[in-house]
């Protein structure tokens, strides 16, 4: 069992590792929209952001002397089932969002998500091809991590880990989620919003795989620029 002092250093530590990373990923984020999102600083921004904040992920998993599956990066008893899961929720999370973003984000902010920055994925398969495997790497494993696996597991710890605390720190992290997305606008940030939030759902009701919901969150990719490959966005 924790000491009292034990606890209070968590605490400490968790509250401190989670304002260093809403610090991170705003300053960065307001720092890639100066310097222009569909540019290569504009982008190498975005991505040291997301390097910096795995690293206080990292450090504070050592501090506190806590492994990987604590923030839910365990060997799952069955890859086939968890790929399974991840597209079933990625799939879910497009079929729920999809409509509520036509019929009723679009209309009351005046505009769709700025997505400009991929046009380069349209009609051409190698551009496509590469982007799917970049995002793969500088988004959907990154921000599994940084947000579902520890912003959520951290805040939930920190308001005491009940069900009312992990309800709240699923709210709150879904809610940075979007407006780091603010970028795209309005309606981006509603919609990345909404993301982030079916994809903690999901996380908490496969009891906390994070295996599922990097998976869905890449086939989401999948999906979203095989559409603009097409042309169907």
């Amino acid at each position: 069992m924790e000491s009292e002092q034990d606890v209070d250093k968590s605490r400490s530590v968790s509250a401190a590792a989670i304002v260093a990373i809403l610090a991170i990923t705003f300053v960065f984020s307001l720092l890639s929209r100066r310097m222009g999102t569909e540019t290569l600083a504009g982008s190498l921004a975005a991505v040291g952001g997301i390097v910096l904040c795995l690293v206080v992920v990292w450090v504070t998993q050592r501090w506190l002397r806590l492994g990987w599956p604590e923030i839910g990066l365990r060997r799952p008893r069955s890859w086939p089932k968890t790929f399974g899961l991840g597209i079933l929720v990625a799939v879910v999370t497009n079929a729920a969002i999809l409509p509520i973003l036509t019929y009723v984000i679009a209309p009351l902010s005046g505009d769709m998500p700025d997505v400009s920055r991929f046009d380069g994925t349209r009609g051409n398969l190698g551009v496509l091809v590469g982007t799917v495997l970049t995002v793969w790497l500088t988004s959907a494993f990154p921000e599994e991590v940084i947000w579902r696996g520890f912003l959520l597991t951290r805040l939930a710890k920190l308001a005491g880990g009940g069900r009312l605390a992990w309800g709240i720190a699923l709210a709150l992290s879904s809610v940075h989620f979007g407006l780091i997305h603010f970028y795209q606008g309005v309606s981006g940030v509603v919609v990345t919003g909404l993301s982030g939030f079916l994809y903690g759902l999901a996380f908490l009701i496969c009891r906390r795989n994070l295996w599922v919901v990097i998976v869905a969150h890449a086939a989401n990719h999948v999906m979203s620029f095989t559409a603009m490959y097409f042309g169907v966005v």
